[in-house]
């Protein structure tokens, strides 16, 4: 059964890198981001995406 990995901050330059360490592992990828504009790149890589930000609680799924 795959593990879920949440990423934040996933339009990043480290969360770009840890999602590329996890290609091809047999993980559902969930990615945070704050701009919904930057997230095509990750939908494309079969990334469940939420809107939020982590300063702001109320914008959290």
């Amino acid at each position: 059964m795959p593990r879920t990995v949440l990423i934040t901050g996933a339009t990043g330059t480290v969360s770009t890198a840890l999602m590329d360490a996890l290609e091809g592992a047999e993980v559902n990828l969930r990615a945070l981001v704050r701009d919904d504009s930057k997230a095509d790149g990750l939908r494309a890589r079969g990334a469940e995406v939420f809107v939020g930000d982590l300063d702001e609680p109320g914008t959290l799924p």
